[in-house]
């Protein structure tokens, strides 16, 4: 993971409004530096607040959650390209969405999702969902608590792989 941020911040200002290029580079370097059993997902997205568009790469990474403030139905940001290191040829294609005042953007890792129970059932989208929808008011950081205690509550066993979460 080191590796591959090194990588990315090293090249974004060379191609920050070519992301596809950007990104192209970067899986280059990343393949040819790290052992072939390696890869990473990673979601890599530049908002504009001027347009309210959010352009983005999803690198087979966990898809972020947008929640419209108008009651809406969620969308997942589903992935648009493979992760990262598999190959040297890789490819990607960007998304837009444009995000109205006040929409929820929830991004994560698998670990979120990925927690289990003691009874051995996994956290999963809907949960995720649906303790995004009862708090989606609240502040970025309190509703990331939220969230957070929500995971821990169903999962109370050690913690198998990293939590990582951002809400804008």
């Amino acid at each position: 993971m080191a590796n591959l941020q090194a990588i990315v911040r090293s090249h974004y200002t060379m191609a920050a409004a070519d992301h596809e290029g950007l990104l192209q580079s970067v899986n280059h370097l990343f393949f040819a530096s790290t052992a072939p059993n390696r890869f990473a997902t990673m979601f890599f997205g530049k908002y504009d607040d001027a347009s309210r568009e959010l352009v983005y790469v999803n690198c087979g990474h966990n898809p972020p959650l947008l929640l419209p403030r108008d009651g809406g139905s969620a969308a997942w940001l589903s992935p648009t390209a493979t992760a990262l290191g598999f190959f040297d040829g890789w490819t990607c294609t960007s998304g837009t969405r444009r995000l109205e005042p006040a929409d929820l953007l929830v991004m994560y890792s698998d670990g979120i999702t990925e927690a289990w129970s003691e009874a051995g059932e996994e956290y999963g989208d809907q949960r995720l969902l649906d303790v995004v929808r009862t708090h989606r008011d609240l502040p970025a950081a309190e509703l990331v608590a939220r969230i957070v205690a929500d995971v821990r509550r169903f999962s109370p066993l050690e913690q198998s792989d990293d939590w990582t979460l951002i809400a804008v």
